[in-house]
């Protein structure tokens, strides 16, 4: 008999290849259907219906995935957001050369080579959803005037692209190109490196033709240990389900970025328009510990944002010229398995400070709905009277439980929350979160 020209399968995905496997594709389906109860602070005076407390279901996550390799050595992923709530979107279209493990050219549209907690995959947490750091909450807590959201409704842009911003410490995904390899100086893995060039943070494919500036990143992950720094699948998962015993899976991880681009808008305190440069540049470090079943993540971020506007002064704190504002971020998240593989338990702190500079009425400004700088001021009841408020440091106290049917492609999870937003001139927010999901990936 003839051998088939095309094998058809199922291997953690259906797939299909030729016999002499130089071509292969696989189709994986994600769903991840979740209910969320959120209990608000009635302290916080705003519009009714954006204080009370609410319930729903939603598809955090439904996306449609391809992957696979042609020649061999070319190594390709495709994956296509169907969320109901979002637009359908290709979230990534990359390909990479990997024939030498050393040296690996990739081009393509995906995660910008940076930071941690997002890099992971969301079909790998071993928490319902990513922590404030990166931005993910939900119904855009913390609140009015100050939502983690972008126009797009992105959890990754705050007010905008090319502002400063207000929301998750990660780039989120742009286009570009860049170098990445693993090199084996004394164990698999222990030193691996991404660098990169990117149009700019959350970018899609439409052209910007503003200027001739780009995103700039690198990446290094260093593991000590004599077994080796993590692979690939372990590098975008969360939670010690590898188990590991022997020596433990430990690594650090050092992250940069550089980005440069112009804005357009009116002179402060005028309606002249004018154009103008900014800069913004970051730092981030993380480190993973993992061995038999328990796991502890953590992660620091700074940012700094800067614009160059050569009619501002703004006398005794910036300096003519320019205006500067700071923002910075860390999370803890420690699991224990309970029963291996099968039952774990977790438990999470974040903090975020978005408005560091928290004396600077340039730094609000950013959190204003438009151009007024009353708008970023919050009601807030505090005793007896109701005052506006500032926001101060953000807060996420998390714990939960995770049962594994079939490793991370089959999970239910359940987790609680508490989530606190400090205010200047009054008391705390403090909401309550309770969320439960599935995960299903085939």
């Amino acid at each position: 008999m003839p051998k088939p020209k095309i094998e058809v399968g199922y291997k953690k995905g259906f797939y299909m290849q030729t016999p002499d496997e130089k071509f292969k594709m696989r189709l994986r389906l994600g769903f991840q259907p979740r209910l969320t109860y959120l209990n608000r602070d009635k302290d916080v005076v705003t519009e009714p219906m954006k204080t009370e407390s609410n319930a729903y279901f939603k598809f955090r996550r439904l996306r449609l995935i391809f992957d696979g390799h042609a020649w061999k050595d070319y190594k390709y992923l495709i994956q296509v957001q169907l969320e109901p709530n979002q637009e359908v979107n290709v979230h990534d279209a990359a390909v990479w050369y990997g024939r030498y493990k050393f040296l690996q050219p990739w081009v393509g549209r995906g995660k910008v080579a940076y930071g941690l907690e997002f890099w992971q995959s969301g079909f790998k947490l071993n928490f319902v959803e990513r922590s404030i750091f990166s931005g993910e909450t939900d119904k855009h807590w913390p609140g009015v005037n100050a939502d983690f959201r972008g126009p797009s409704g992105s959890a990754t842009r705050g007010v905008g692209n090319k502002r400063y911003n207000t929301a998750g410490f990660n780039l989120y995904r742009s286009q570009g190109f860049m170098l990445m390899g693993d090199l084996d100086l004394w164990a698999p893995r222990n030193l691996r490196y991404w660098a990169g060039i990117w149009n700019g943070p959350c970018s899609r494919g439409i052209d910007d033709m503003n200027d001739a500036e780009f995103l700039y990143t690198g990446r290094l992950v260093f593991a000590p240990f004599p077994n080796g720094g993590p692979n690939n699948s372990e590098l975008s998962m969360q939670g010690d389900y590898n188990y590991h015993t022997g020596w433990p899976m430990f690594y650090m991880l050092g992250s940069l970025f550089t980005n440069k681009d112009k804005n357009r808008s009116n002179r402060p305190g005028t309606n002249t328009p004018e154009t103008y440069d900014t800069a913004n540049h970051g730092f981030d470090l993380a480190a993973v510990f993992k061995w038999h079943g328990f796991s502890l993540q953590t992660e620091w971020a700074r940012e700094t944002y800067t614009e160059f506007r050569p009619n501002t002064f703004i006398a005794g704190q910036f300096g003519q010229g320019h205006r500067t504002a700071h923002r910075e971020a860390w999370y803890v998240a420690a699991g224990q398995f309970i029963i291996p593989k099968k039952l774990e338990a977790v438990f999470r702190y974040a903090y975020a400070n978005r408005v560091k500079d928290a004396d600077n009425p340039y730094t609000w400004s950013y959190l204003a709905t438009n151009a007024n700088q009353t708008n970023y001021l919050v009601p807030v009841r505090d005793g007896n009277q109701i005052v506006n408020a500032r926001e101060g440091i953000l807060r996420e106290y998390t714990v939960g439980l995770n049962y594994y049917r079939f490793g991370h492609n089959q999970k239910f999870q359940v987790d609680y929350s508490r989530l606190i937003r400090d205010f200047y001139g009054a008391g705390d927010q403090n909401d309550n979160r309770f969320r439960a999901t599935a995960y299903w990936l085939f």
